[in-house]
């Protein structure tokens, strides 16, 4: 059941696709030793003849235009400081300046004391908050149905206390300097060293059932410090932010036989988008599915979360349905 390979080229290989970390099997196709055209592998146990556009489109990496094909030059001084924050101490966590040995689920938790212990320095970014950030918005307090929600004028815009007068005023007004200075008492430590400054993290801090107000703290911890599109710093890719518009909404009708009336993947604008899109389905199932399908709901450092893992594969294996056994055309005959 192997494909046949496009008649524009005189040679395929295969391997496995490293656009993620599901290391799907691929055939790649070359001409005169080069990169034409990367397909599904059919045959591979992994993703059985599947692949995303994100792996199909792989070849992009290597014949971009922007590909860096010689090695860049230092211009700055060396001395990068590297800190891991990780459970386990392997690959580059044991090589790092430091390392953080926190117990899985509680990244969130350090990325808080962090922020926590900048305030009480004082050492956050104020005029980059002021400036590209809603931190100056005033909010409306109380326990009503409005609390919470930004103080507006009566044309509808955010109010924040002018730097310079004291009074509220609009936050886009001519001349307005957004305050966001106060009291906050504390003990402040004799120096915080480190810009620039810059943070990295990938799936492990947004698989856990907190993962997404992980995630969050994070951005927050970054933006307190002004460390976006800043030297040393994160960078976004523009153009950025992107409207709404630029999104596609995913579909909400699916009749049998009929195209969808929009993609299979998209970005509710609304939550009453949210809710079009589950009249027709069991919310308890989709909430299942994201709980337990997306996150870690055991402590991965302890015996009783490995064992209860083990037995529900284990399970799962025995209520799995046998697959028809495959053979080759070779067999076959």
């Amino acid at each position: 059941m192997t494909a046949q390979p496009p008649s524009d080229t005189d040679e395929s290989r295969k391997t496995t696709c490293y656009r993620c970390a599901c290391r799907c099997g691929i055939d790649v196709h070359l001409r005169a030793g080069k990169l034409r055209t990367i397909e599904r592998n059919r045959d591979h146990p992994v993703n059985r003849g599947v692949i995303c556009a994100k792996g199909a489109a792989g070849n992009q990496q290597v014949t971009a235009p922007a590909r860096l094909r010689a090695p860049l030059k230092r211009v700055g001084p060396r001395g990068a400081r590297i800190v891991s924050v990780n459970p386990i101490r392997t690959g580059c966590n044991a090589v790092a300046d430091d390392w953080l040995g926190l117990t899985p689920g509680t990244d969130g938790l350090l990325i808080l004391v962090l922020v926590h212990e900048l305030l009480v320095a004082g050492r956050i970014d104020l005029d980059d908050l002021a400036r590209f950030t809603d931190a100056p918005c005033l909010l409306i307090p109380g326990e009503g149905p409005e609390s919470g929600l930004y103080l507006r004028d009566d044309t509808g815009r955010a109010l924040v206390i002018d730097r310079c007068s004291g009074a509220l005023a609009p936050f886009d007004g001519d001349g307005v300097e957004p305050d966001l200075r106060g009291p906050w008492p504390g003990h402040r430590h004799d120096r915080m060293i480190g810009r620039p400054v810059g943070f990295h993290a990938m799936r492990g801090i947004a698989a856990h059932a907190n993962g997404f107000q992980t995630a969050r703290a994070l951005h927050l911890l970054q933006m307190l410090l002004g460390a976006i599109e800043t030297p040393g710093g994160l960078r976004f890719k523009p153009p950025y932010p992107k409207p709404l518009s630029a999104h596609p909404v995913p579909h909400f009708v699916a009749e049998p036989g009929k195209p969808l009336d929009g993609p299979h993947l998209g970005f509710p604008r609304s939550p009453a988008e949210v809710a079009r899109w589950l009249t027709d389905r069991d919310v308890s199932r989709l909430q299942a599915c994201f709980r337990r399908r997306f996150c870690w709901r055991a402590r991965l450092s302890s015996r009783r979360g490995r064992a209860r893992r083990r037995r529900r594969k284990r399970n799962l294996l025995s209520e799995r349905p046998e697959r028809p056994q495959m053979i080759s055309a070779k067999e076959a005959a």
